[in-house]
């Protein structure tokens, strides 16, 4: 899979130019070889040694075929030339611009039989002028030319930044917020919710109904095809719904109730249904994807389809077809960089038009750069502290409730954060219906938390190892800063806590799904905005060995989850879910740390991004414009 952008009759040399990773004396060096007649290579702005650079000696080929005379017609010949070469930016990449006098552009997509390339040899001449000559372009002018064509991203193509890869390129294991913020664009669910998170809207589902919260009827939105042209229909949705309780555990089946109706039949009635399936990982694949595969590429009925993946950088395209209307945009590129910093420099020069891994540290830095916009949101997420509660010394309550007194969340948020969040003391953020509102805060009580440490068995502490990697994410900014400030903390109370970095973001999770590790920080950013979406996910006995990274196990904490999800009443539910809060506080299964704020930085060129109650962006109706 893949955009095929026909040569037009560019020459090799134009059509497969790449622009080299890094930047700096990198790229200058680069340009020094492909533009040696531009300024950049010789003295004087002289071409180096054999004249021609091979981009343009390719355009040459056929000169002795035309005619040699000037088209009196045509006017006077070009006086400037400028090669844009851009890796990665169909629409640009390979391309020649020629200005003439009177101001128009000739591409070279002409064609090699076209104008451009008969003309090739004058354009070339042109280059080679002495520097001070009539019309020459001097080395200020074409770096400073094609510096800005190389580093800044096209009208039609988005450019996110992004700080470590997805985890995964299969919509149905997107668990991660790198790989549901790719799905979000290329595949769609049944349902999703209006981007203040009040209630549900039709998706590729425009209507859906339900008694008793357990058996549920869809209606489809017809005329709708798969990026591969495999059709939205009963069959496919039945079909990626066996693979969710295949692969996921889906608690329910699917069957077709006509060619564009399907009934779904849950093992217990789920009030929460809708909210489950509006999900990135519930978003709907191609059947022809479906089977054993371990891992499957994203082919959706989304805005865009994915056209390229590689370590550092994805493309996807935009799709013309698309239910709700071709965008605006052609290309949306997601580009990883090597850290904040450099994300951050990207950002200002124009490399990057959008991104949500934006550091607390590097607030400050972007709030009045000129040509950003910084906006910002109480984040549904939480950041915690997660003992495995599978391993001593942290399968008892004691030591867990010690860990929860001796950590300053007010300090964390001060030095960790920059004031940029709030500190927590339930597992749902304070943004989500059904916060409870009456539980204790969560001080910090050195005393209480060695006293409670002896009681355990441990009055002279412990050692052991905190878990933590170099990856920022929206609701974990500052990693190591915050894994630092921890570990200091938990000294002061004698648990002496030795960093342990994991090689990836995938390592990283991979480690804590499985139990490999004792201490962990780790986060959640809602997907809902659903109280099931927190507890179930995080506290749910049957999400041990997927979501719920500490192993807690509670018969008492199952069975109030499960009357929550089985009530149709909102009051109800509301209620279970604070007992569950209260219960959680008596059992502190991991320690809440805080609610970071999220910001999202744009370049003022960007419109029309949509940005849901989750934190995801949405580009189907972006545009750039300045």
């Amino acid at each position: 899979m893949g955009d095929h952008h026909p040569h037009h009759g560019r020459p090799p040399a134009l059509a497969h130019a790449a622009l080299p990773p890094g930047g700096g004396g990198r790229l200058h060096a680069w340009l020094r070889r492909l533009l040696p007649a531009a300024g950049l290579g010789g003295r004087a702005g002289r071409p180096a040694q054999g004249g021609v650079p091979p981009a343009v000696r390719a355009l040459r080929r056929d000169r002795h075929r035309r005619a040699r005379a000037p088209d009196p017609g045509r006017g006077p010949p070009p006086s400037r030339a400028v090669v844009l070469l851009r890796r990665g930016q169909p629409g640009l990449r390979g391309r020649i611009l020629l200005r003439s006098h009177r101001g128009r552009h000739i591409s070279a997509r002409d064609g090699a039989g076209g104008p451009a390339a008969g003309r090739a040899g004058q354009r070339h001449r042109d280059l080679r002028r002495p520097a001070g000559g009539a019309g020459a372009l001097g080395p200020g002018h074409v770096s400073a030319l094609l510096l800005l064509a190389l580093l800044t991203a096209p009208p039609d193509t988005l450019v996110v930044g992004l700080t470590s890869d997805p985890v995964s390129l299969d919509p149905h294991r997107a668990t991660d917020l790198v790989s549901a913020a790719v799905a979000a664009n290329v595949c769609e669910p049944l349902v999703r919710y209006r981007p203040d998170g009040s209630r549900p809207e039709a998706a590729l589902a425009t209507s859906w109904a339900t008694t008793d919260n357990r058996t549920w009827t869809f209606t489809l939105r017809q005329g709708v095809r798969f990026h591969d042209g495999a059709p939205l229909d009963a069959a496919a949705v039945v079909g990626n719904l066996e693979d969710l309780r295949r692969r996921r555990g889906f608690p329910g089946r699917a069957v077709p109730a006509g060619p564009f109706v399907v009934t779904v039949t849950l093992d217990q009635p789920n009030a929460a249904l809708l909210a489950t399936l509006s999900q990135a990982f519930y978003a709907l694949q191609s059947p022809r994807q479906m089977g054993s595969r371990p891992s499957r590429p994203m082919v959706g009925t989304g805005p865009f389809r994915l056209a390229s993946a590689q370590p550092g950088r994805i493309e996807l395209v935009a799709n013309p077809d698309y239910w709700g209307g071709a965008p605006r945009l052609r290309h949306v590129v997601f580009r990883r960089l090597a850290d904040q910093k450099s994300l951050v420099t990207a950002l200002t020069a124009g490399e990057v038009d959008v991104t949500t891994a934006v550091g607390q540290d590097t607030v400050g830095r972007l709030r009045g750069q000129p040509g950003i916009t910084l906006d910002s949101q109480t984040g549904p997420n939480i950041v915690f502290l997660c003992p495995n509660n599978g391993r001593p010394p942290f399968d008892d309550p004691r030591v867990r409730q010690a860990l929860a007194r001796a950590v300053d969340r007010r300090a964390l948020v001060r030095e960790a954060l920059g004031g940029h969040g709030v500190p927590a003391r339930n597992p749902l953020p304070p943004t989500l219906w059904a916060y409870a509102t009456r539980t204790k805060e969560l001080v910090l009580d050195r005393a209480a938390a060695r006293r409670l440490l002896a009681e355990a068995g441990y009055a002279d502490g412990f050692d052991t190892t905190l878990m933590t990697v170099d990856a920022a994410r929206p609701y974990l900014p500052s990693p190591l800063r915050l894994a630092a400030r921890v570990r200091d903390d938990l000294a002061q109370v004698g648990v002496r806590a030795r960093l342990e970095q994991a090689r990836s973001w995938k390592d990283y999770l991979e480690r804590a799904t499985k139990g490999s590790y004792a201490l962990a920080i780790l986060g959640w950013q809602a997907d809902t905005t659903d109280p099931n979406d927190f507890l179930s996910a995080l506290l749910a006995s049957d999400s041990v060995g997927a979501t719920n990274r500490s192993r807690y196990r509670s018969p008492e904490m199952d069975a109030l989850l499960k009357q929550a999800r089985q009530r149709g009443d909102h009051r109800e539910r509301a209620s279970l879910y604070r007992t569950a809060q209260e219960l959680f506080q008596k059992d502190m299964p991991w320690v809440p740390l805080y609610h970071v704020s999220l910001f999202t930085a744009f370049r003022r060129a960007v419109h029309g991004v949509s940005v849901d109650s989750t934190g995801l962006l949405r580009y189907d109706k972006a545009w750039k414009q300045e």
